[in-house]
């Protein structure tokens, strides 16, 4: 077989007879004997990356470690990928840390799915490890089917993947990923995300909204905040371009747009948003890749963007804005967002779609309906389906009148109760009595 794929491997010892059988499937571009050599190689590489890196973990793990030592161990790895973010990560892990939850918690924080446990492997084995490219779908089924093999043999009388979806679920991020899709009504589904996005922020939560690549950009206009270069095609074309520095400063807030030189929309507006509200909204420039590139990279973004928005820069939510159905949209509903808001037309398809979404879609599923139509609300009762939810009537109009007027006198309380509504489903339960957090909504409704 020709070699397509490179490979670094990190063996602290290597017999002759199994590198020639991972020599079979993919060209041994280097050997690092530890892993501070690898780290030492990552930060200093030079010509192609490769493809993977294999890490026999088996020498890390001899000896029972303590918290300490297994915090340096992953530490290294992390190292690795920061360094390479494009090359995938394999790791050897030996079988009896299996039921170590932190562990495995902290390797999938990292955005590591291809790992496996066991003590001795055969070219079948290696197989598996160069060619899978594992999906958090994936990654479940694994220990899932690794965890039934253990309880038939006896081994341990307890679920394991129930206490690691217990403590981590999915597990990579943390349960506050929202996401606010639609293909039947843009400026309902806009206005939700954006007022929700609002109030949250209003309330002391840091809380970032992006909106993801669509055919019309629409939240920098909505909320005046033009900007060249902060937009989300542009930051997953410097990502493809391996510029990491950019992705972990594309969002921002009222500070960093008013002090950035490159700000195009130098009005009062911004100035009366939230401390805590960042945004990347969606634009266009002629520079950046094109749709079929942006969604090669799209996955991997959105995967690394998560990650340092919850983690390492510590916000509260993360909401995004999706737009119609397609594969960009379609990932952050399907593998990303653990909070979905369905805005649906009254349609029977649409209607449908949002049922089937809400009964097998992951997440906590919420259907909104565009207009609460009596007779069928009682057919949904009839089908024991439960009840959608409908902002007030007037709800986009008045959306509208904060997006062309900057300024809302009557803001209705059936407008600021929705908003309240969709914000205790997303797990923030309301500490005053309702008034001050009204009148709060209401002073960014006057703007």
């Amino acid at each position: 077989m020709t070699a397509i794929l490179k490979a670094h491997l990190v063996f602290s010892e290597i017999e002759k007879t199994l590198l020639e059988i991972i020599s079979k499937y993919c060209q041994v571009t280097s050997i690092h004997t530890t892993i501070d050599k690898a780290i030492l190689w990552s930060k200093n590489v030079g010509g192609d990356n490769p493809d993977l890196i294999m890490v026999n973990c088996v020498e890390y793990f001899k000896y029972d470690q303590d918290k300490a030592e297994k915090i340096d161990f992953l530490k290294q790895i992390y190292d690795i990928k920061s360094n390479q973010p494009k090359t995938r990560i394999v790791l050897l892990l030996p079988e009896k840390v299996f039921y170590d939850i932190q562990l495995i918690k902290e390797i999938l924080e990292a955005d590591i799915y291809n790992f496996w446990f066991l003590d001795n492997f055969n070219e079948e084995d290696i197989i598996k490890f160069i060619f899978s490219k594992r999906s958090l779908n994936e990654v479940e089924e694994y220990l899932r089917s690794k965890e039934k093999d253990k309880n038939n043999r006896g081994l341990r009388d307890f679920s394991m993947l129930k206490k690691l979806h217990k403590e981590y679920e999915p597990y990579f991020v943390k349960p506050n990923i929202v996401a606010f899709f639609s293909e039947d009504d843009s400026i309902l589904n806009y206005a939700l995300a954006t007022l929700t996005a609002l109030e949250i922020a209003e309330r002391g939560f840091k809380v970032s909204l992006v909106e993801t690549i669509c055919s019309i950009p629409r939240l920098a206009s909505i909320l005046s905040v033009d900007h060249p270069y902060f937009n989300t095609r542009h930051a997953v074309t410097m990502y493809a371009q391996q510029n990491n520095e950019f992705i972990k400063n594309c969002l921002f807030n009222k500070e960093i747009y008013l002090n950035d030189e490159n700000s195009t929309c130098r009005n009062s507006y911004i100035e009366n948003y939230p401390l805590g509200l960042y945004l990347l909204p969606d634009g266009i420039r002629k520079d950046n890749f094109n749709l079929l590139d942006l969604e090669r990279y799209w996955r991997d973004f959105i995967m690394e963007l998560a990650r340092i928005t919850i983690f390492e820069k510590d916000f509260s939510f993360l909401i995004f804005i999706c737009q119609g159905n397609n594969s960009i949209n379609n990932l952050l509903m399907n593998n990303v967002a653990n909070i979905k808001f369905l805005t649906v037309s009254m349609l029977p398809g649409s209607i449908a779609y949002g049922i089937n979404e809400r009964k097998n879609g992951k997440g906590k599923v919420h259907i909104i309906g565009n207009k609460n139509i009596g007779y069928i609300s009682n057919q949904l009762k009839e089908m024991e389906e439960a009840p959608f939810l409908y902002p007030p009537d007037n709800f986009t109009d008045e959306f509208l009148e904060f997006i062309y007027l900057k300024k809302k006198n009557n803001t209705c309380h059936e407008t600021k109760d929705c908003i309240n509504r969709i914000v205790e489903l997303m797990g923030i339960k309301k500490k005053n009595s309702g008034k001050e957090g009204l009148s709060r909504m209401k002073k960014f409704l006057n703007l």
